[in-house]
């Protein structure tokens, strides 16, 4: 899970929702808490603009004039809303986190600047943490230090500070490091200050270990964005291998060709089909994200059919069509169970390649299979069937050495007659051939004559498919 909390300074325009659109798709955040709207309430229009291509709710505590305001925002296909409740500083959401099932506690916070009103906010939210059972985080812009060396070239309010941190003790949150930075917020005249947090408790530090707090480059704000959840790492690119189901696919063939035609790389001839090869990988993938899940959908529609023909078959005989169709449909079925498994061994390398043996499903499968293919169920031993391993291994035993001792004679290979042993040669013809540039015929009949499961290099794309693009 990644979660990440934001003093935006204002969220009225299109442009603010993009910037923070930009954070959330760079560091593939889950949960926003965003604070200081600055208006009235946010509008639709502005929200959209955060996740364009996932669905999203949220919910916000307006303004008032131009200061403060609180959103918060999460993706439904991680999580979803079971309750919330909020106040001027606050917004408190109980969420069922969708791949654990559990329930957890979500609080966004924009503390005021006043002493006596900070109080009242640490306050209500120490009952809040005291009446949760569960995991639970506070993050947002808290207005406040835990120590002197947490603000420079500012004013040290040390009452600011004790209360800051009994607070933390009382309501027994667990502050989280900053990794990459001392400061969350830079004001005017080299000001710096790090009143932007994250706090946990030991329940949700268990529930996801080895998470970090980082922070993100302010974009028109004078807070930075801070990030909690696992640290990004960078797989490299996405392995690309071409799938034959989609050969089968109507209409594709046609999009590579139309899209093949519309290159115009120049270069050498290596060059331009290496260039158009990685275009058309991009155009592939792009079809395949609107396709992925066709097969799986006409596989469901010829079963549908199979199970209506087969019902009428039972209640009463079909006619010469309806047989044929059943016929042809179980053809189809047949044909797409066929495309749906090439497609899932694909995926299953994919994951090989990323986890390698975390994949620890595939690992073991792929383990057991050899374990089973290799193992020695019982031996052979003068026409005697034995499975007993005290037998089997004695026998080995002895055969081996039978084979290594030294009595064995040894050859001198000086001493064969290498003419009677009748070895085949090649003819003179033959062995000049062998020296010989390769023609322009042989170069072309060698990738024709490749089985399709044979790789052209890195590419991705199998010897098959480059056939049936007529890339050969």
């Amino acid at each position: 899970m990644r979660i990440a909390s934001w003093n935006t300074r204002g969220l009225g325009n299109k442009s603010r929702g993009q910037m923070v659109g930009r954070l959330v798709n760079l560091f593939h955040v889950q949960f926003i808490a965003l604070q200081e709207s600055m208006v009235q309430e946010v509008p639709q229009p502005v929200l959209n603009e955060v996740w364009k291509h996932f669905e999203f709710d949220a919910v916000q505590v307006n303004a008032s004039g131009r200061s403060g305001g609180l959103v918060s925002m999460w993706r439904t296909d991680f999580f979803s809303l079971v309750k919330w409740w909020c106040k001027k500083h606050w917004i408190a959401t109980i969420m069922r986190y969708n791949n654990s099932n559990k329930l957890i506690l979500i609080v966004n916070v924009y503390a005021p600047q006043q002493e006596q009103s900070k109080k009242i906010v640490w306050s209500q939210l120490t009952r809040i943490v005291h009446n949760w059972p569960g995991p639970f985080c506070l993050l947002g812009d808290f207005n406040s230090v835990c120590a002197p060396e947490e603000r420079l070239r500012e004013v040290i309010d040390h009452n600011c500070i004790t209360s800051f941190n009994n607070f933390i003790s009382n309501a027994g949150l667990i502050d989280q490091f900053l990794v990459n930075d001392d400061f969350t917020w830079e004001g005017p005249l080299g000001k710096f200050s790090k009143i932007d947090r994250v706090f946990i408790n030991a329940q949700w530090a268990i529930l996801w270990p080895n998470s970090i707090l980082q922070s993100g480059f302010s974009d028109r704000s004078d807070h930075k964005p801070i990030i909690w959840g696992k640290k990004l790492c960078y797989w490299g690119p996405k392995p690309f291998r071409f799938n034959n189901a989609w050969l089968a696919k109507v209409g594709f063939l046609s999009m590579c060709e139309t899209v093949w035609s519309s290159f115009n790389t120049v270069g050498w001839a290596s060059f331009v089909l290496n260039k158009n090869l990685r275009l058309l990988k991009a155009e592939i993938k792009l079809w395949n994200a609107s396709h992925q899940d066709s097969f799986s959908v006409d596989l469901k529609s010829a079963e549908s059919e199979i199970k209506r023909l087969k019902l009428c078959y039972s209640q009463c005989d079909l006619d010469a069509g309806e047989l044929n169709d059943l016929v042809n449909l179980k053809k189809i079925k047949k044909k797409l169970q066929i495309h749906l498994e090439s497609k899932h061994r694909i995926h299953s390398r994919y994951k090989w390649l990323k986890l390698g043996d975390k994949n620890s499903r595939f690992f073991h499968l792929v383990s057991k299979i050899k374990q089973q293919s290799s193992y020695i169920a019982g031996m052979q031993i003068n026409n005697s069937w034995e499975e007993d391993p005290s037998t089997v291994k004695e026998f080995a035993v002895e055969y081996f050495e039978s084979i290594f001792s030294n009595n064995c004679s040894v050859i001198n290979l000086s001493e064969l007659e290498w003419a009677e042993l009748n070895i085949a040669r090649i003819s003179a013809q033959s062995r000049s051939c062998l020296i010989d540039f390769f023609s322009t015929k042989e170069i072309q009949e060698v990738p024709m004559a490749l089985t399709e499961t044979k790789h052209r290099g890195r590419t991705g794309f199998l010897c098959n498919s480059s056939k049936n693009l007529g890339i050969f």
